[in-house]
């Protein structure tokens, strides 16, 4: 007798445990299909971030860059002393801040303060052209010579000075110095009660002003 196969199994409908796992393996698939997407995402996400934060990153080192050499140039042009026009024969000058013989800051705030005060005093003058205080007071860290402050300058002659107290007086001496031959033209020496230096009077800055150009105009006459 011939046996009979029983192909219900094979070719027939699923049974129900192979349709409760075949569910449970599409369910398997999806989640790690699901898991992997959403990490891939962040991943892009954060590749994305980096890419635009150097992007960013760089261009706004860029500008500051840019916004540096403008400054830089800004400040040259600030600190440059006026070229003089063909037609412009004034002597030009130039004040050096004024060494001061003391530790003590009371005194070297007194000597920036007249150097300030003398400056304004000598632009009043119309016979002369002075240089910025911005550009002379570079040389009180960067020292040189007078030739070649007054060649960098594009002065005639250079003021230099010194304070020095004695007491309760302060001793202030000044000479104009001829840029390009480096000689001495004149010199003028003043002694004040240090109360009475103290208050920069206008008029001790006027004074000064007043003999400083006579020295340096008197060749002129």
């Amino acid at each position: 007798m011939e046996s009979s196969t029983d192909v219900t199994g094979m070719c027939g409908p699923p049974s129900p445990d192979q349709s409760k796992r075949k569910k449970k393996r599409d369910k398997v698939r999806s989640a790690w299909i699901s898991f992997i997407g959403r990490i891939l995402a962040q991943i892009l996400g954060a590749v994305a971030m980096i890419t635009l934060g150097l992007t960013v990153a760089d261009r706004m080192n860029g500008d500051r860059t840019e916004r540096a050499h403008a400054a830089d140039g800004v400040l040259q042009r600030r600190t440059a002393p006026a070229p003089r026009t063909s037609g412009d024969l004034r002597p030009a000058v130039a004040v050096l801040p004024l060494a001061s013989f003391s530790s003590d800051s009371g005194q070297r705030h007194l000597a920036d303060g007249l150097m300030d005060e003398l400056i304004g005093a000598l632009e009043e003058i119309p016979g002369l052209r002075v240089v910025p205080r911005t550009s002379s007071m570079q040389y009180r860290l960067q020292p040189r010579s007078i030739p070649e402050i007054a060649s960098e300058l594009g002065v005639d002659f250079v003021v230099e000075g010194c304070l020095k107290r004695d007491g309760d007086r302060i001793r202030i001496t000044l000479r104009v110095i001829d840029g390009k031959q480096n000689t001495s033209v004149g010199s003028e020496t003043y002694n004040r009660p240090v109360r009475d230096a103290l208050r920069l009077d206008t008029d001790l800055a006027s004074s000064v002003a007043r003999d400083l150009a006579s020295i340096i105009l008197a060749p002129a006459n």
